[in-house]
């Protein structure tokens, strides 16, 4: 079709990124509604969490580099096997991923770190983007919740934190936040081994 010039790609990103956004609150909205009206069944099956992680850092790697944003990885050497449902927990790390991405600025760098504990395997994803005062942190796993400094960088539903926190309680595990208004965000997600 031709060469495409500079202006065309930033407005053809552009397109792609409103156009996932769109999808991805659409598919928000869904996966709540089927969690709180026990529609949905977990699948849980043996799951290689590494693999999971890999293919969404994947699937995010060409919009960071796009935004000047660095992807980080510290993964354990040997394979990280758990019972869980895999498409829930790709949908959780692809929101929490997601989140990170629309908050941190240009020139920022994510993080995803996956330790095995012996009873509970630990994921990090941590991003440098401007951190969530104390204030917005008692309700951020709430039901449409969005603090007033998140709603001016980017539309959303308020479902995706909501909808993570969801997904962990399936898998009786625990997702905290650890941030401070300026320094970044840290999300937290233990799952027992035994669970």
């Amino acid at each position: 079709m031709g060469e495409v010039s500079q202006q065309q790609e930033t407005v053809l990103f552009q397109l792609r990124d409103s156009n996932k956004l769109l999808l991805w609150m659409i598919q928000n909205r869904i996966e709540v509604y089927r969690f709180e009206k026990d529609v949905n069944v977990m699948m849980r099956e043996d799951t290689d969490l590494g693999e999971i992680i890999t293919a969404c850092l994947d699937e995010i790697r060409p919009i960071a580099k796009n935004r000047d944003i660095e992807l980080i990885s510290n993964f354990i050497e040997q394979a990280v096997s758990l019972k869980v449902d895999p498409n829930a927990i790709r949908r959780m790390l692809q929101n929490l991923l997601d989140n990170a991405l629309k908050f941190t600025p240009r020139g920022g760098a994510i993080s995803l770190k996956l330790q095995n504990l012996q009873e509970k395997i630990v994921i990090e994803i941590v991003d440098t983007g401007s951190g969530i005062s104390l204030e917005e942190q008692k309700f951020l796993f709430q039901r449409f919740s969005q603090g007033k400094s998140r709603r001016k960088y980017t539309p959303g539903t308020g479902l995706g934190l909501y909808l993570c926190k969801q997904i962990v309680n399936a898998h009786h595990g625990e997702i905290v936040c650890i941030s401070a208004e300026g320094a970044g965000t840290t999300f937290r997600i233990c799952l027992l081994t035994a669970s």
